[in-house]
């Protein structure tokens, strides 16, 4: 089975996890995670890794669609990020990893 997006679709996806991450690490509740990395939040530079359609148990309907983002500092991968949305657009969760 192939499923195919416009590319519009795609950069939309990519753009809305972007801002997903952009509000993750401005949040106030999430102050500490400057504590966690070794230059400034606003400094990470994040590539479009992939995206992944999460579909229903037993049926053929896209659950929910997770965004990977790659995180780098200085050309050094740092961390990953992911926005999962359901299918409707609705933000669900997100999840954000250094290494």
């Amino acid at each position: 089975m192939e499923i195919h997006l416009e590319p519009q679709a795609v950069a939309l996806l990519y753009h809305q996890a972007k801002a997903d991450f952009q509000a993750c690490i401005n949040d106030p509740d999430n102050a500490f995670l400057q504590e966690q990395v070794p230059l400034p939040l606003r400094d990470i530079v994040v590539r479009e890794a992939d995206v992944k359609l999460v579909f229903a148990a037993g049926s053929g309907v896209v659950a929910r669609r997770e965004v990977h983002l790659d995180l780098y500092d200085n050309g050094t991968w740092m961390g990953a990020y992911v926005s999962i949305r359901a299918a409707t657009g609705e933000r669900l969760d997100d999840r954000l990893v250094f290494h």
